[in-house]
């Protein structure tokens, strides 16, 4: 006889809303479970966790005995709570270094079918083998979630030509590794009658909205032992497993240009949203005991004149194709629900948001006023930023008089708490540095650098502006750009534009002199600020021909 399963699925379209129904089913007791045992939440990063912590401490007076794991985290504890541990689980370090020993064996290489990468391959280059070797490390990391089939038909001898299948052979052949443990773990628990041991009678899944099907098949398993409340956030209402991206259009021969076909923010945004609404729409891979709609509909709290933010969200919501409402003529700037802000160093992004953030906190629109805590800064990769963040964030003389901004850190690995560290490891990339404008003055911006040059914000700010204007680009000079495989030639490169600044600053007009045509829009008292730059930059280009 087939167990029963409790999945039960909560949407809604507000975080707020779904947290309050995760809180509801956190006062109840489970029967059979000691008081004290921790209820487990899956979250999809740390940033989640500290939102929620605070949420259901808002609500109940506290937020203790909660144990917030990812999915993969979960999975891995399923894994060896019922086919015990496993020495060969192949995380991406482990690929990383397996994967560079196989393109570094000559006999490999030697297969016909290897043509192509030993090609690539071919030289003295010993960097080419190790960074394609970190590439190839991602995506076989990520065939292990979402494309194990292919790696078990690799192991049987399938594709034997195939240069990836070759490799996985190479690498991973009779190992227990995970993409094996789970096709173990499903078929006896998932696919089989017997019951997983070793799971709480009580989970919770809270905004975990891009899960591979067979994490999310692992997940579902728990629901044979207990009880699995799945709150999954959603922009609409309505089902959009069905939509269409624009490329889906053109391959079922359909108009790309037809504007009335989709909301164009959910289309070409919502790709893997749409991938797993449509997973679980299909009833494929688990099957909801209870389905708990909760929406709150943007436009029944907009007033008489809602802000751009709730218009789009109504929009999504409605899955509308054209904008609701009248469009506006001009920007009004009496409106700050939604803006952009281009910024050109991580630095001044961080100033921006500063001050920005200061303004939301003293606007006495709010009421009751903005609170830090109500405040999540989202970044695809926090690690560049954390150097900056005490420079920006940690001004002694806002905190002397009680008003800097507080804030946490979520998701940012050690190393980034180390700003030497970091600096060190983009140093040891010199040698293969285009040193672009953008990339050279964020270097030098970082804390320990910009310290050692005497450089401050402001002249960062400067400096910018003037090697634009001068022409700087990319590479050190015309040999450099050489060394890069381009062409020889100096123009755009940062030797071309500080001989236009300098020659400027010396002669005080724009004639040419000897083909160079000089910039003289220096300003006199600049020159303590280039001069440290130059000094910095003849450092870097001597570290970059000795690495």
């Amino acid at each position: 006889m087939t167990p029963v399963s409790d999945f039960r699925l909560y949407h809604g379209n507000a975080l707020d809303v779904l947290a309050e129904l995760l809180a509801n089913e956190l006062r109840k007791p489970v029967a059979g479970v000691a008081p004290l045992q921790p209820d487990i939440l899956l979250i999809p990063q740390v940033a989640m966790r500290r939102w929620l912590q605070a949420t259901l401490a808002s609500r109940h007076g506290i937020a203790a005995n909660l144990e917030f794991l990812t999915p993969g985290e979960f999975v891995s504890r399923a894994l060896r709570a019922n086919l015990g541990d496993s020495r060969d689980d192949l995380d991406a370090g482990t690929l990383h270094w397996r994967l560079y020993a196989a393109l570094t064996d000559a006999e490999l290489l030697a297969q016909p079918a290897m043509a192509q990468i030993a090609g690539y391959l071919a030289g003295d280059d010993p960097l080419k083998p190790w960074t394609l070797a970190g590439e190839l490390a991602a995506v076989f990391e990520k065939y292990q979630a979402w494309r194990r089939e292919w790696l078990l038909r690799w192991e049987g001898g399938a594709d034997a030509a195939d240069p990836q299948a070759i490799l996985w052979r190479r690498i991973a052949g009779g190992q227990a590794h995970r993409a094996r443990r789970i096709q173990a773990y499903l078929n006896r628990f998932v696919d089989g009658d017997a019951l997983p041991v070793g799971l709480p009678k009580r989970l919770f899944a809270f905004g975990t909205l891009n899960v591979s099907p067979d994490v999310l098949r692992v997940m579902a398993s728990q629901a044979r032992v207990g009880t699995l409340h799945f709150y999954l956030p959603t922009p609409t209402r309505a089902f959009w497993g069905d939509l269409q991206t624009l490329g889906a259009r053109i391959h079922a021969g359909g108009d790309p240009f037809d504007a009335d076909a989709e909301n164009p923010l959910l289309r070409d945004w919502g790709a893997a949203g749409k991938d797993f609404m449509a997973l679980l729409g299909s009833y494929e891979v688990v099957h909801p005991s209870g389905d708990i709609a909760a929406y709150a509909d943007p436009d029944a709290s907009a007033g008489a004149s809602p802000s751009l933010l709730r218009r789009m969200q109504s929009d999504l919501f409605h899955r509308r194709a054209e904008p609701a409402g009248t469009p506006r003529a001009q920007v009004d700037a009496d409106d700050a629900s939604l803006q952009f802000h281009a910024c050109h160093t991580r630095l001044r992004e961080l100033q921006v948001l500063h001050d920005r953030l200061r303004a939301l906190l003293e606007d006495p629109r709010f009421d009751p006023p903005l609170q830090p805590r109500e405040i999540a800064v989202l970044a695809p990769d926090i690690d560049p930023y954390v150097p900056y963040l005490d420079a920006v964030f940690g001004n002694q003389g806002e905190a002397a008089q009680g008003q800097a901004i507080p804030y946490a850190k979520a998701d940012a690995s050690p190393l980034a708490e180390e700003p030497l560290a970091e600096v060190f490891l983009r140093l040891l990339a010199l040698p293969i540095s285009r040193f672009g404008l953008e990339e050279l003055l964020e270097l030098l911006a970082s804390p320990p650098l910009a310290e050692a040059a005497g450089l401050e914000a402001d002249d960062f700010e400067r400096l910018r502006g003037w090697l634009q204007a001068a022409g700087a680009r990319w590479g050190i000079d015309a040999s450099h750009r050489a060394r890069l495989g381009a062409p020889a030639d100096d123009a755009y490169t940062w030797q071309f534009a500080l001989d236009r600044l300098l020659l400027g600053h010396a002669s005080g007009d724009d004639t040419l002199i000897d083909g160079v045509a000089p910039w003289p829009e220096l300003e006199g008292g600049a020159l303590d600020a280039l001069d440290r730059l130059l000094r910095s930059l003849r450092t870097l280009a001597v570290q970059q021909q000795a690495l």
